[in-house]
């Protein structure tokens, strides 16, 4: 603003770099503001869920194609395995779904350089399985104890080196358990790390009033 009021020419390089790291911050100021109201609604009770029919496949290709720029840039690769002929139609709450994928999905790009994220999707039983896998940093035993955690993350110095919370595998872990589902990890220090989400067709009754 005080250079705006200046005559003297704006270095519009400088203006650019500074205008991105304004609208990097507001949008992780807004993502944590938006995690600590969801923990708390879950926390209180008053989380709404919406259950209703779609089809999973495009949601799952939506959100992969809407985040593909984050691939790009850790240099990785991404491989979609999704079975859309096989998957049928299923009645869950397809914005929680597509914030379960969006955190996986984000996470892997985040921790990874140089490798390669695989989005697969099945059905299995009457379940929908979603498996996030990546190349990256992965996690030891004792990490992967703590991961799901509110406020946890793999390490102390995470949150410095990544960014982050430690918010985002606990909310994604309450969801999944809100749909009727859940999620685990499988995870090796320095091979990379797969997360598998596990939701019902139909939760059925139990969720009607929910």
């Amino acid at each position: 603003q005080d250079e705006l009021g200046d005559s003297a020419d704006i270095d519009r390089d400088q203006f650019s770099h500074d205008l991105g790291t304004i609208i990097f911050s507001g949008r992780q100021l807004l993502s944590l503001i938006n995690d600590i109201l969801d923990l708390s609604k879950m926390e209180t009770g008053k989380m709404q869920l919406s259950f209703e029919p779609f089809q999973p496949a495009p949601l799952v290709f939506q959100v992969c194609d809407s985040l593909s720029p984050l691939v790009a840039q850790n240099n990785n690769q991404l491989i979609l395995d999704i079975a859309s002929d096989d998957m049928t139609e299923i009645v869950s709450d397809a914005g929680k779904l597509q914030q379960i994928v969006t955190n996986l999905f984000s996470n892997a790009c985040k921790f990874t350089k140089d490798g390669t994220i695989t989005v697969a999707a099945k059905m299995v039983d009457d379940n929908l399985v979603v498996v996030v896998t990546d190349t990256g940093i992965g996690m030891t035993d004792e990490q992967q104890a703590r991961i799901f955690n509110a406020f946890v993350q793999a390490e102390a110095h995470t949150g410095t080196e990544y960014g982050g919370t430690g918010l985002g595998l606990a909310i994604v872990k309450e969801f999944c358990q809100m749909l009727g589902g859940d999620i685990s990890v499988s995870s090796e220090l320095g091979t990379g790390s797969q997360f598998t989400v596990t939701l019902p067709v139909d939760p059925g009754s139990d969720h009607a009033g929910a």
